[in-house]
């Protein structure tokens, strides 16, 4: 069969023609040349679609069994497609949209009236007045479609294609069509957000609620596919799959690109503009496809798991050109997430919100300036992992102590806590100063030996070394991981053993790397103790040391002063296989914080290499590749490589 597929070339029609192509058939794509032919082993016409009829005697000659329009844009295409195929064509397949709908129009605020009931058939009333979109959406298509002019509207379009009566015609009405190579990019605003590693993805209520139908574009070009190879098929048929509300929608998107934070909905009025709906979200935008499927015994060939993954896959790889910051106005974004957990009567009032970081969770962690001073707040989506309770009863025990800043205010059903903001600096920048090192990693010796002394009653154990071998399993399974980790398990076997003979236990915190530790000249003030728990005396000094690069004599007199009296060889190698431990854990936790192994460096860097990258700026933790880095220099010093 020859096929003539005009904008063959694009985000669908490239699939399509490489779908007939497969199948055996003849295929020549008619396009505009800006890009070069992607489908190997079709043939090319070269044009703009307004100059159609100029090609009469090349489509004549070709003499198409069948041809597919995919960029019919006005009624002046369809004009120019018609004159150009008279008598020259088999049968036509017009490519069309469900925008044609009147519920299109009630959705864009340009039809009067209720909104109608959905699912839309083929039947359901078409809009009253053209052109679908409001100028401002309509110039914002332009900029991304070449073919779409300022007379846009398939409504012309399909009647033209279905009034003539010279070649028996099938239009087929598209959704919202995502996937490898989509020019509106339309789960980056998802997927941005999850890469930067945002605690909350916002939506207005009434952007949550409102449903429509989707299309994954392999699974489009499928049923384009087998319409064109159906030479029975007449008439006006949906094309469709997906049927969610943007809330499901955006939980399932951001699930599988691996967000840990929360998808919250909030009233309107608690909404950022830049996040309201732009149209009457009242007016669902869902088809029903069943016609479809009834006519061709057609279901799509992709699993809506493997359309997302594929086309997260493709948005990072492909990020678009030009970001409108405006749309990841964070800072705002963050002050709405956070309102509800700043109570006026602790904070007073709230001049600044700024997000810091988030946890292992995806707790998320903001800086609050207030009148009532400068404090944290600290809200965790999922109690189970970061055992919240513990979490909460422990940063209060320690701030007893002095070892934790204040707790201003625990919000057990929102697991949200406001303390106060340690003063000073971080570790690492205090030990920059020779003559303050000594001092600082003293001070938080002191502090460990006072955190050690709180109450342990009603904590329980954070087991390092199960911890170990479980993200060991998870990391494993993945593609890129590499063999040298395969060590890892030695190292749980031979900590397994350690603290089996060594049963001593205390409260730690479990994760005390520079960045949780603030020196304020005078006291070392421990901060985010998602983790904490019981452990042994010897962990935390053991993970400190690794980061640091502390050479071991350095390390084992802090060990001793900790503890009071010197350690014998046993308690050093203890302390050694801990921090092996430590670096293990840590690598690992990061290696599970990349989306894709495939962007870690090789050969892996040690860590004296990869701290140079952070100073030189070659290395930025905010990013996928960075993290790989740093995990694999972590492993590399767990493991001697």
């Amino acid at each position: 069969m020859r096929v003539l597929a005009i904008g063959g070339n694009g985000f669908i029609g490239r699939f399509v023609t490489a779908l007939l192509l497969e199948a055996g058939h003849e295929v020549v794509v008619f396009h505009r040349g800006s890009t070069p032919l992607d489908s190997s082993g079709a043939r090319e016409l070269l044009g703009r679609h307004e100059e159609l009829p100029l090609f009469g005697a090349d489509i004549a000659r070709l003499a198409p069994d069948v041809v597919i329009d995919f960029i019919l844009g006005s009624g002046a295409h369809a004009a120019a497609l018609l004159e150009a195929l008279s008598g020259h064509a088999g049968r036509l397949v017009a490519v069309s949209s469900q925008d044609v709908y009147r519920a299109t129009g009630v959705l864009h605020g340009l039809e009067p009236g209720d909104p109608d009931p959905v699912p839309l058939s083929e039947d359901a009333p078409l809009r009253t007045r053209l052109h679908p979109y409001p100028p401002p959406v309509l110039e914002a298509l332009r900029g991304v479609f070449g073919w779409v002019d300022a007379d846009y509207d398939k409504i012309p379009v399909e009647r033209a294609v279905l009034e003539q009566t010279a070649i028996p015609s099938v239009v087929l009405r598209l959704p919202m069509v995502y996937g490898p190579g989509d020019p509106l990019h339309r789960l980056f605003p998802i997927i941005k957000r999850v890469d930067d590693r945002r605690p909350f993805i916002l939506l207005d209520e009434r952007m949550a609620r409102w449903r429509a139908s989707r299309g994954y574009v392999e699974n489009v070009a499928a049923a384009i596919a087998r319409v064109v190879t159906s030479h029975e098929t007449r008439g006006v048929y949906n094309v469709g799959e997906t049927v969610s509300s943007e809330l499901e929608w955006v939980e399932q998107v951001a699930a599988a690109a691996g967000f840990t934070g929360i998808v919250r909905v909030l009233p309107a009025d608690e909404t950022p503009p830049h996040l309201h709906p732009p149209g009457n979200t009242a007016q669902d935008w869902v088809t029903d496809s069943s016609r479809l499927a009834r006519a061709l015994d057609f279901a799509p060939p992709v699993s809506l798991e493997t359309a997302i993954a594929r086309t997260i896959a493709w948005e990072r790889a492909h990020p678009p050109a030009s970001i409108d910051a405006a749309q990841f106005d964070y800072a705002t974004e963050d002050r709405a997430a956070v309102a509800r957990y700043l109570p006026a009567e602790v904070t007073g009032e709230v001049s600044e919100v700024q997000f810091l970081s988030s946890g292992l969770s995806g707790a998320g962690v903001y800086a609050v300036t207030s009148s009532r001073g400068d404090l944290v707040l600290r809200v965790q989506p999922e109690p189970e992992f970061g055992r919240w309770e513990q979490q909460a009863l422990l940063m209060q025990r320690a701030a007893e102590r002095g070892v934790a800043p204040a707790v201003l205010f625990v919000d057990r059903q929102a697991r949200a806590i406001i303390s106060a903001r340690a003063p000073g600096r971080p570790l690492a920048a205090a030990l920059a100063d020779p003559e303050g090192r000594r001092r600082a990693l003293g001070g938080v010796v002191v502090q460990l030996r006072a955190l050690h002394a709180v109450d342990p009653d009603g904590i329980v154990e954070r087991d390092p070394v199960a911890w170990l071998r479980g993200l060991l399993v998870a990391q494993r399974a993945r593609a890129g991981f590499p063999a040298a980790a395969e060590r890892v398990e030695a190292i749980a076997a031979e900590v397994a053993g350690v603290l089996e003979s060594d049963r001593r236990r205390v409260v730690s915190h479990n994760d005390l790397n520079p960045g949780n530790v603030v020196w304020d000249g005078e006291r070392a003030w421990l901060v985010d103790w998602e983790v904490a728990g019981l452990g042994h005396p010897y962990y935390d000094l053991a993970a400190l040391a690794m980061f640091l690069q502390l050479d071991e004599a350095v390390a084992l007199a802090l060990v001793a002063e900790q503890e009071q009296r010197p350690i014998d060889s046993d308690e050093r190698a203890t302390f050694e296989a801990l921090r092996q431990l430590a670096a293990a854990l840590c690598g690992l936790t990061l290696f599970a914080m990349v989306p894709d192994l495939a962007v870690q460096p090789s050969p892996a860097p040690t860590l004296t290499e990869f701290y140079a990258g952070l100073r030189s700026g070659a290395h930025d933790l905010g990013s996928p590749r960075s993290r790989a880095a740093f995990a694999l220099a972590l492993l590399r010093s767990a493991t001697g490589g």
